[in-house]
């Protein structure tokens, strides 16, 4: 989830990661549950690419 943006950085980086690239997105998730208000919900998420140093 894009809420753990900065630990993921700090994580790889302390792992002596590079991160090349951050892709942010907005992932949608469909009402699965009777109890579930919205249709959809939409959850701000992001995708991390990296390589070792």
């Amino acid at each position: 989830m894009a809420s753990t943006e900065e630990f993921l950085i700090n994580y790889y980086e302390n792992l002596s990661f590079d991160i090349t690239h951050i892709f942010r997105y907005s992932f949608p998730i469909p009402k699965i549950y009777e109890f579930h208000k919205n249709e959809f919900q939409n959850v701000d998420v992001i995708v991390i690419r990296s390589k070792i140093i």
